[in-house]
């Protein structure tokens, strides 16, 4: 079975700005996550920027990552 294409943030039909969007340290331009049914939303810079939609595997092995350290170069 095909697995269904991955919805663009406009077309999961949820108002973004009602969703808890959860920041993380850093002030303007921290990323901030929200998690909405089978998707996990990432953005940068509040309101009105780009949103990235994951799915939960997809997250979860992003956060493998990050605990690995490997982004932190990216980050330096």
């Amino acid at each position: 079975m095909a697995k269904p294409t991955k919805p663009a943030a406009d077309e999961l039909g949820v108002d973004l700005r009602s969703l808890d969007w959860q920041r993380a340290p850093g002030g303007e331009g921290a990323i901030e996550i929200a998690f909405t049914g089978p998707w996990v939303l990432l953005r940068t810079g509040g309101d009105g920027g780009h949103v990235s939609v994951f799915d939960h595997h997809e997250w979860d092995c992003f956060l493998q990552g990050v605990k690995a350290g490997e982004f932190d170069r990216a980050a330096t």
